[in-house]
């Protein structure tokens, strides 16, 4: 073998072991839209400024775990939201994404987030993998608890928010693999054959965030001011501007503008993966791709610790 053809093969054979490690570095964030909404449920969740506690609800749906089974700081949900808004009806809800193991007693549990039909394709179709992290946002609204009630703080406005994040540590994707492994979780009961249930998947977290055993694969943040994503002063699907339209995409928002003042979250869809401008074979590209994994390492688990300053 000629030294050339020696130097190429050697090559290759780092980009065959580089790779992988590049493709982690390069991990997919994905901003899912859960929680209780307009349409579902019609409440928002809460946040507590004070106290830094945030609550998202589950959406209502006919599954087999009810509200009033679920609790948060010694109440639960059903009792929660009923000091919110005494009109609220439902009973039964939808535990999805599960991220909290205090919120429900169970018995075999691990955090996972569950997804069907064509959200779930979607997220096929983008590449989402072992690695990648789901970022949960909502609809939630300031509240305060006084005199052991909770109450919504007047004139404080709607706005949409990060809550929750996971790392995935693997995808189930056959229902009896589901049924095995977390039996519990609603998407494992679903039937397999029925059109409306094609493409479920179950995203299990990994244990560790970043393999950082002082941080969980999966949880909920405390509050921080910057977990909101709704701009000061504007409806909440007005967005501050939090990427370069040059650098990234964000599926199902190909049409914002960048001369624009606020970025515009789309009203339907639940998945939005954001995704890099960056080319393997570009070095400089690479470079700064590997730059923004790392802020975004940094800032989630700056998140997690409540590490504001600095």
């Amino acid at each position: 073998m000629s030294e050339a053809n020696a130097l190429r093969s050697k090559n290759a054979l780092l980009f065959f072991f580089i790779k992988p490690c590049y493709n982690y570095l390069v991990m997919k964030i994905i901003l899912s839209r859960k929680g209780t909404d307009s349409a579902s449920g019609g409440i928002p969740g809460i946040f507590i400024r004070e106290e830094k506690k945030i609550v998202s609800f589950p959406i209502p749906l006919p599954d087999d775990i009810r509200y009033s089974d679920l609790s948060y700081d010694g109440k639960t949900y059903a009792e929660i939201i009923k000091e919110l808004d005494s009109t609220f009806q439902y009973d039964n809800c939808h535990l999805d994404p599960d991220l909290l193991s205090d919120v429900k007693r169970r018995g075999k549990w691990q955090a996972a987030f569950g997804q069907e039909g064509a959200p779930a394709k979607h997220l096929d179709n983008q590449g989402v993998k072992e690695g990648d992290i789901f970022l949960f946002f909502g609809w939630f609204r300031e509240a305060i608890e006084e005199d052991g009630k909770y109450h919504f703080m007047p004139g404080k406005p709607d706005l949409h928010m990060i809550y929750g994040y996971l790392q995935v540590g693997k995808i189930l994707r056959e229902q009896r693999e589901m049924q095995d492994e977390l039996p519990d979780h609603p998407h494992s009961k679903y039937d397999a054959d029925a059109p409306k249930h094609r493409n479920n998947r179950i995203y299990v977290a990994k244990e560790y965030l970043f393999d950082d055993p002082t941080c969980p694969g999966a949880g909920v943040f405390p509050f921080s001011d910057e977990l909101i994503l709704t701009k000061e002063k504007e409806p909440r699907s007005h967005w501050k501007k939090f990427l370069p339209k040059n650098e990234y995409d964000v599926t199902y928002h190909n049409n914002r503008k960048e001369e624009s003042k606020y970025f515009p979250c789309v009203s339907r869809g639940q998945e939005f993966v954001i995704t890099s401008h960056s080319n393997e074979s570009d070095p400089k590209k690479k470079e700064l791709t590997e730059k923004q994994s790392k802020k975004i390492k940094q800032w989630i688990i700056k998140r997690i610790k409540n590490e504001d300053n600095g």
